[in-house]
C-alpha cells in the first residue's frame, strides 16, 4: 500500500502515463500546438536537415589526436634456473636486491608457488 495524505508521492511514470492518455484523448499534440489562425507547420526535407547538421559540425573545433600509449619495459631479461637457485638468489644476482616477490609476480603462470621453481625453467627477470 502506498502512503496516504500529506507525504504521498506521485509516481513519475504514472504521471507520464496520465499525460500521454490525456494527449491521446485530445487528438494528439496537433490541436494543442496550433492556434486557430496559424497554418500547419510543414516539415523540412531530410536533405536540408542533414546539410544544416553537417555545416554545424564543420564549425566545431576538432580535438587534437591523442598519442598512442606505448608499453615501456625496462631491463627485461630471461634466466634459466640452475640447481640450488631460489627466487631470492636470482633477484639478488640479476637485480642487486633480494626482494623475490616482483620476480614471482612476473612469472606466476610458470611458478604457482614461490618455492616451486625447477632446474631448467626459463624465468622472466624484470628489475625496477
Amino acid at each position: 500500500m502506498g502512503k496516504k495524505g500529506k507525504h504521498r508521492r506521485r509516481s513519475p511514470i504514472r504521471a507520464a502515463a496520465t499525460l500521454a492518455a490525456a494527449v491521446f484523448a485530445a487528438g494528439g499534440l496537433g490541436s494543442w500546438a496550433l492556434s486557430r489562425d496559424s497554418a500547419p507547420v510543414q516539415p523540412l526535407p531530410v536533405a536540408t536537415i542533414v546539410s544544416q547538421v553537417e555545416a554545424a559540425a564543420a564549425k566545431l573545433p576538432r580535438p587534437a589526436p591523442r598519442p598512442k600509449p606505448r608499453l615501456v619495459i625496462k631491463d627485461v631479461q630471461t634466466y634459466v634456473v640452475q640447481a640450488g637457485d631460489t627466487l631470492s638468489s636470482i633477484a639478488q644476482a640479476r637485480c642487486g636486491v633480494s626482494d623475490w616477490e616482483p620476480l614471482w609476480r612476473a612469472n606466476r603462470s610458470e611458478v604457482p608457488h614461490p618455492d616451486a621453481i625447477k632446474k631448467g625453467q626459463i624465468l622472466v627477470v624484470t628489475c625496477g
